[in-house]
């Protein structure tokens, strides 16, 4: 089961969690980006939006982590909203200026619509998250993923996230299992709270989309049926033209 957990470790770092266990099987793959290796760097993608997701406190926020393999032109595109449902999807991604290394792209959407985009880009997976976390979010904190789990530590005021934070990640990465921590480790669970599978799209809101990016012409001169996918989810959708 994916879940989500909020810990307090040794009252000085403020720790978020997430384990990803079923939601990356559901991540929408079209054939030809459908390998091992692909599978893994989505499982990447998903923990990290559920982790930075997991301050939202607004009703209808969410995060989208895009994270683009440059070499291999594929990129994962992962949203997580604040109710804790995950959707995602892989696609193709065509080279710019850079010709290998990661790009990642986070944009945060508010609950009253106001959208807040970061991007960075580096060598390695790894690069990329600490540039976002430093650079763009210019917190004092870390993030982690180990396999299909993503770690957000973060100090409380009056403590240094450089000493507490490896000591708590060292800990973190040599447990399997979340419910393996116990307070006499300095970890206090303050919250655990389950991740599920499912996108905000519906036929309606894509029906919405496509008149709004169409013009009056280019409505009337249309097929009579579209196959139109969410650009979250994957999920495709087939409107008639009758029913614009």
């Amino acid at each position: 089961m994916d879940k989500l957990y909020k810990i307090i470790y040794c009252d000085d770092l403020r720790i978020h969690m997430a384990v990803m266990e079923e939601i990356p099987e559901k991540i929408y793959f079209p054939e030809e980006f459908d390998t091992p290796e692909n599978r893994l760097e989505s499982v990447t993608a998903a923990s990290i939006a559920a982790v930075l997701a997991s301050d939202l406190k607004e009703t209808n926020s969410s995060v989208t982590v895009m994270l683009r393999n440059v070499e291999k032109c594929v990129s994962y595109s992962v949203t997580a909203q604040q109710d804790g449902r995950v959707c995602g999807a892989v696609g193709g991604y065509t080279k710019g200026v850079l010709n290998d290394g990661y790009i990642l792209e986070v944009v945060r959407r508010s609950g009253i619509g106001r959208d807040y985009s970061s991007v960075v880009c580096g060598s390695t997976v790894e690069a990329v998250i600490d540039e976002y976390i430093t650079g763009s979010m210019q917190r004092k904190a870390l993030l982690k993923v180990y396999g299909n789990c993503a770690v957000l530590a973060e100090e409380l005021p009056f403590t240094s996230i450089i000493e507490k934070g490896a000591e708590a990640l060292k800990v973190l990465e040599s447990n399997s299992s979340p419910e393996a921590l116990t307070e006499a480790d300095g970890f206090r669970f303050v919250e655990e709270s389950e991740l599920s599978y499912g996108c905000t799209c519906t036929k309606r809101s894509v029906k919405k989309a496509l008149v709004a990016a169409l013009s009056g012409e280019d409505l009337s001169n249309m097929e009579e049926v579209l196959e139109i996918s969410c650009k979250l989810c994957g999920k495709k959708y087939h409107i008639e033209k009758s029913e614009l």
